[in-house]
Parts: C-alpha cells; sequence; structure tokens
C-alpha cells in the first residue's frame, strides 16, 4: 500500500529521511501540528491554515486543565514543558522516576497529536537533566501485545546511527510482524508520527497487552482459569470501577439478547469485566517489569481512556505492581533510594468546541490533568463510526 510504501523509503537507513518526511509522509500526517517542544524536535512541519479566519490560541493548541487547582492555562511548548518540569518530573531532584498515563479514542487524531506533543516535552525536559534519554524513558503502547517485544526493540534499533544496512527493519515489517490489522485493527497512521519519534530518538516502545490466546482463556474460563505463573492478583474488587464497568456494558447489551433472563446477562457482565481487568493488570505488570530494569526512569502509558480516566484502572494497578515488584528486587529498591519516585500522573485529552466552560471540567477524581483540544474543522469525524486518521484520504491523493 502506498503508506508503507513511503514508510519503508521513510525508515531506510540509505535514503535521506528529511525530504521523505517532509515531503510525502509527514506533509499529510501532520497537518495542523503547530508545536515545537524543543528546535527541530522532530521536524513535523505545520500546514498553513486552508482559511482567512483568525484563531484564538485555545483553538490553535488548547487548553491544558489542572484539576488539583482548577485552573486552565494555554496548551503552549512552554506551558506544557513548565508542568512537565516541576509538576511531574519534579523540580527539586535532577533523578526522579515514575509513570504518566496518557488516554485516547483509538481513532481520534487529535488525541495522537495530544500524546506526541507530550512525549516530545518529555524528551526535552529529561535530555536537560540527564543527557541519555534512550536509557531514562520508555514508552508502553496498549496496542502491542508483550510478546511483540522482540519486533519493537529491533524496529527501534534499526533507526539506531550504528544500524547496518543489515539491520533494516521498516514500519511495513513491524506491521507485517505483529499482524496490526488482526490484533489491532485501527488506523495505523494514527500512530505513525510518534513511531517514527520513538525510532529517530530510540525511545524504547513496549508491547503491554496480553495476547489474543490469553484473553480468550479469560473469555472462556474466566480469572479463576489463569495460571499464577501469567499472572496473579488481579483485583475485581473495586466498586467504583465496576460499577462504571456494568453501567457501560448495560448500555451495549439488550435483555431481549439473553432470552430476558436478567442473572445471565448480569453473568456475561460479569465475565467482560473480568476480562477487562485481566487487561488492565497484565498491561500494569509490562509496565512494571520495564520499570524494575529502569529504575530511575519514567514510562508513558498510552492506551484508551477507559483504562486510565478515573485513575483505579491502569494508573493504580501500575502503581501498585511497581512498587511490589521492585519491594521484591533489592537492587532495584537500593538503586532507587536516591531518586525521588514521583508515583503516576494521568493526563486525559478531550475534543470539543470552545469555548470551554470551566463548571463542567472534571475534578481530581478523574485525572490530574485534561488536555482541552479542537478538531480541525477540515477533517471528517464521525463519533459513533470507526474514523481513519485525516492523513488517509490526503496521503491516497497525493500517492495518486
Amino acid at each position: 500500500s502506498p503508506i508503507f510504501a513511503l514508510a519503508s523509503v521513510a525508515c531506510g537507513l540509505n535514503i535521506s529521511r528529511r525530504n521523505v518526511l517532509q515531503n510525502h509522509l509527514f506533509g499529510a500526517i501532520a497537518s495542523s501540528f503547530p508545536f515545537a517542544a524543543e528546535t527541530n524536535a522532530h521536524e513535523l512541519p505545520t500546514t498553513p491554515s486552508t482559511t482567512n479566519t483568525p484563531i484564538s490560541a485555545a483553538e490553535s493548541t488548547g487548553v491544558l486543565w489542572r484539576t488539583e487547582t482548577g485552573v486552565a492555562l494555554p496548551a503552549t511548548p512552554n506551558s506544557l514543558s513548565t508542568i512537565i518540569k516541576n509538576e511531574v518530573l519534579g523540580a527539586l531532584s535532577k533523578y526522579s522516576t515514575g509513570i504518566i498515563c496518557i488516554s485516547e479514542r483509538h481513532d481520534d487524531y487529535e488525541h495522537h497529536k495530544v500524546q506526541l506533543k507530550i512525549m516530545m516535552t518529555i524528551k526535552k525536559v529529561l535530555k536537560e537533566r540527564v543527557q541519555k534519554v534512550d536509557q531514562k524513558f520508555s514508552i508502553g503502547m496498549e496496542m502491542f501485545q508483550r510478546k511483540h517485544q522482540p519486533y519493537l526493540d529491533k524496529y527501534i534499533a534499526a533507526g539506531s546511527p550504528s544500524a547496518t544496512g543489515n539491520d533494516e527493519y521498516t514500519l511495513q515489517d513491524l506491521e507485517r510482524d505483529t499482524s496490526w490489522d488482526t490484533n489491532w485493527g485501527y488506523d495505523i497512521l494514527h500512530y505513525v508520527p510518534l513511531l517514527f519519534f520513538a525510532r529517530e530518538s530510540g525511545i524504547r516502545l513496549l508491547g503491554l497487552h496480553p495476547s489474543d490466546a490469553l484473553v480468550s482463556m479469560v473469555e472462556e474460563k474466566g480469572l479463576a482459569g489463569v495460571p499464577a505463573s501469567i499472572i496473579d492478583g488481579v483485583c475485581v474488587k473495586d466498586k467504583g470501577h465496576r460499577a462504571d464497568f456494568e453501567m457501560q456494558a448495560a448500555h451495549r447489551m439488550s435483555l431481549a439478547d439473553f432470552g430476558g433472563c436478567k442473572e445471565a446477562m448480569e453473568m456475561e457482565i460479569f465475565r467482560q469485566y473480568e476480562v477487562q481487568c485481566f487487561r488492565e493488570e497484565y498491561m500494569a505488570q509490562s509496565v512494571a517489569i520495564q520499570m524494575a530494569k529502569q529504575p530511575d526512569g519514567w514510562v508513558a502509558v498510552l492506551a484508551g481512556e477507559r483504562h486510565i480516566s478515573g485513575r483505579v484502572g491502569l494508573p493504580f494497578r501500575t502503581l501498585i505492581r511497581v512498587a511490589n515488584l521492585r519491594n521484591k528486587q533489592e537492587n532495584a529498591a537500593k538503586a532507587a533510594e536516591d531518586i525521588a519516585n514521583r508515583g503516576v500522573f494521568v493526563i486525559i485529552p478531550k475534543t470539543i468546541t470552545f469555548p470551554m466552560k470551566a463548571k463542567e471540567a472534571p475534578d481530581m477524581k478523574f485525572a490530574d490533568y485534561v488536555w482541552f483540544v479542537q478538531r480541525d474543522p477540515s477533517t471528517r469525524f464521525h463519533e459513533d463510526e470507526v474514523n481513519p486518521a485525516p492523513a488517509r484520504k490526503m496521503l491516497s491523493q497525493s500517492t495518486a
């Protein structure tokens, strides 16, 4: 397909990537990206507005809502850099460790732009402090399974300046080897800028999700059928988490589908809840394994909003598993003694139409920060459909 033909060239090591990215791929993918955490942070070009209508700063970059103080800030590079530097990584210690969970609606490209901006800023701040960002920062992704880690490592390694022609491993190879269309299915163009950014920066990508076989095991047998060797301690006792899930599940089902039997419907919803909890705990375990290897580092966790908002899903599960694993590993615990443990932070992107009403903004129970953005009016988006990336149409036209 055209995207992978271009991506293969763009990731090739014997061809200049700059012209390919600017003239073809990023020109389409990164339109409306007026943001740079640092000069030439990722060579994401901006595309001039197609209209002459003036836009406000909020409409251009969005608004960052700090839930603890109830204060809104323009989501400019300087604001975001200050938040990451002082409030997340911490201003009092050069070395810190922690987790940043950033949600997404999987088919909303505005959310993916927010995620990338945050990744760029974390890289900038860490580079100012410790230089070796690739040893201090990893990006965990729900979109890849833990068993895909060898392919993800190979993809990042192939972007190293020391890589040779024999080490070439393209985005197309990664898509094929991880069975992207089967295992995830959302338009990969939503994720291409982030994947390229990680590769060019040498930042490790982590596959967090359990395999389809493991998920099927829970669907068929419940948590009781999962051996402790795979995972133990999957929590299903949080009443608020369960109530939210059951309410959402009930909207997707009809009692008529179960022959009017309420008990059968409730059993099915609980089994689905077990699957949800298993997925979250497994992803949290994946993060904990990486954190044990880098006790003085950070992991950004990218996953769907229902896994992250409200904190009791991935954020709290990850925090608990990281603490438990470090306590079991004496070396990791000792190495972390002089490092500020900043815990877990939650950032939720929300696509809205400005102006924003402060009384409608979430509180601390929802997240630490909510990044409100406005959708590019030139893009087509339907709330009740699975949407392709905006670049899909543009790219097909440019390569026709």
